[in-house]
């Protein structure tokens, strides 16, 4: 499969996002092996909710890499959904 510049591109900025977040997991344990009994668990929620945002990153580069055909709306979806649910935890500590 031929890919043009603008997959290329996507690939690239999807696979950054994806270490960035993966890297913000292993902060996040660190983070939360030190805080306090009383917020443990909405400290895991977020982790969590930061693995649900990976796993979605490499969804999304297998179905771009081998060019899988999968409803783009349900994608968006799932990221608007675990978006405002975080956003939501954030702002509700």
């Amino acid at each position: 499969m031929l890919l043009d510049i603008i997959t290329i591109l996507s690939i690239g900025l999807i696979s950054i996002g994806a270490i960035f977040l993966m890297i913000s997991v292993f902060k996040a344990l660190s983070i939360w092996r030190i805080t306090p009994e009383n917020i443990k668990k909405k400290w895991l929620i977020l982790i969590l909710l930061i693995c649900f945002f990976c796993i979605g990153y490499f969804f999304v580069l297998c179905i771009i890499i081998f060019n899988i055909s999968f409803p783009l709306i349900v994608i968006m979806g799932s990221v608007f959904f675990g978006g405002a649910m975080f956003v939501f935890i954030i702002i509700s500590f």
